[in-house]
């Protein structure tokens, strides 16, 4: 997680968790723990924000104890999760007026990545985004700049649509090979070697053993879907990779050796 990170790295931390045990575990290793979010903004320079959907990111910035309730003039906050381009324009508004600088930098490479293997793509004003390079560079082998605010999250929408459209493609041919009477590590091989080859093909087993990983890419798929019909554009893949998820995982879960 990108906290470890942080830390292994020697950087003086203050943080934030729903979760006692994860702030109790992190305050034993010198984590500063505090009360709320907008005690952590106080603090800091620099808030970074990992939460699942809009509804906890509203509540993480704009709530009384939330963080724009402590940031100072001048600070930054980093949002690192998948949102709703709309939630994110909201949050921008309200940063602007206290002076605060939102940068949008999602993550690929899932939970179980983060840290040097980690990619981001940020969106935000170059000069800030040029302040914070540093601790990007830290955490993620991949760090693209995307362009202005937005731009990060609609990268990261736009990467997850090729991704879950991957991830079908990939369950389908494994489960006609398997019908065939492939192997498995045979067609991995195949694909492997095969122009057919893709990070969410190399990865495939691990991607659907995650067990967040459905509820998440379920999200995302509607998130950018919504977007794409705001801009008048239809999906139709992504519509359709939306419906099959479970059936994807379940079939994962039934027929692959994870």
């Amino acid at each position: 997680m990108l906290v470890r990170h942080w830390l292994d790295r020697g950087h003086q931390l203050v943080l934030f968790d729903i979760r006692p045990e994860t702030m109790e575990q992190f305050e034993r290793e010198g984590v500063v723990a505090a009360a709320n979010p907008a005690e952590v903004a106080a603090r800091v320079a620099l808030t970074a924000i990992c939460v699942v959907d809009d509804h906890q990111m509203e509540q993480v910035v704009l709530a009384p104890d939330g963080i724009l309730a402590g940031a100072a003039a001048g600070s930054i906050i980093v949002i690192h999760s998948t949102i709703s381009v709309g939630c994110l324009c909201k949050l921008g508004e309200a940063a602007r007026r206290q002076d605060v600088t939102i940068l949008d930098a999602p993550v690929s490479g899932g939970a179980g990545k983060a840290g040097t293997r980690t990619s981001y793509m940020i969106g935000g004003p170059w000069e800030v985004v040029r302040h914070c390079l540093h601790m990007f560079g830290e955490r993620g082998e991949n760090v693209t700049y995307t362009g202005p605010s937005g731009s990060g999250l609609k990268a990261k929408l736009a990467h997850q649509i090729v991704l879950c459209v991957n991830l079908l493609a990939a369950s389908e041919g494994y489960r006609l090979a398997a019908a065939a009477g492939l192997e498995h590590s045979i067609m991995r091989d195949v694909l492997r070697f095969g122009v057919a080859n893709s990070r969410a093909v190399e990865q495939f087993q691990s991607i659907l053993a995650s067990p967040e990983a459905m509820q998440l890419f379920s999200k995302d798929l509607e998130l950018a879907i919504d977007w794409a019909k705001s801009l008048g554009m239809a999906l139709p893949g992504a519509k359709l990779v939306l419906e099959l998820l479970p059936s994807i995982f379940n079939e994962a879960e039934a027929h692959l050796t994870i």
